[in-house]
């Protein structure tokens, strides 16, 4: 959905998603415009999605526009032993800039060492 959106408005868009770490899944290109657009997708209802570090540190440091496109309201059918997604609407976040009031910490990493007795 996402890659035919920004097709659909002129962009050249290549899919970075298999590339582990960049932070975003498809890297949009129209003319002197770059877009980084992170890619979420979700069974439940509009309001809160889950992100990682990497797409954070993305959205915040980038050199290039970044954007949130985030599909939720899915449903899944079988079809050929599969499940397909289908359905859902969605809503894109440009110039995506998460502010910490609208972070939640779900973990964190602890780091032990020999020496804290």
């Amino acid at each position: 959905v996402a890659r035919e959106y920004y097709e659909s408005l002129g962009f050249e868009v290549e899919d970075k998603s298999k590339l582990r770490g960049l932070g975003f899944d498809y890297l949009c290109k129209k003319d002197q415009q770059i877009i980084e657009v992170e890619v979420k997708a979700t069974t439940g209802i509009f309001g809160e999605v889950i992100i990682t570090k990497k797409e954070l540190d993305n959205a915040r440091d980038s050199n290039n526009d970044t954007a949130l496109f985030v599909v939720y309201g899915i449903e899944f059918e079988k079809y050929d032993k599969k499940l397909i997604g289908v359905g859902g609407e969605f809503t894109i976040l440009d110039n995506w800039l998460p502010k910490d009031s609208e972070l939640t910490p779900l973990s964190f990493r602890y780091r032990m060492s020999l020496f804290d007795n």
